[in-house]
């Protein structure tokens, strides 16, 4: 294990994706992989009010909904995945 981390880090990653890219290539992948089908229109790009923007209003990327119709909650996405990020659906 400690090869491959170190043959990685040798190996730095040069890509630079834009955000649509990242969303196609792994975001949108991640989330199917674990069972997110995204397959409905209100599924991306959410209207949401209380955005720190004058108006107050915004977009999400991104709503995952519960088993009841709704969102099990609101949370900002990362911009990067970090450590012990669940992208298993959850019931509520």
């Amino acid at each position: 294990m400690a090869e491959a981390k170190k043959a990685s880090a040798a190996q730095p990653d040069t890509h630079d994706y834009s955000e649509a890219e990242t969303r196609d290539y792994f975001i949108d992948l991640l989330l199917k992989e674990a069972g997110w089908a995204l397959d409905q229109p209100r599924d991306r790009e959410y209207a949401v009010s209380g955005m720190p923007n004058t108006p107050g209003k915004g977009f999400v990327d991104y709503v995952l909904w519960g088993d009841d119709g709704r969102p099990p909650s609101r949370h900002t996405w990362p911009t990067r995945l970090s450590k012990g990020v669940s992208l298993r659906p959850r019931t509520c």
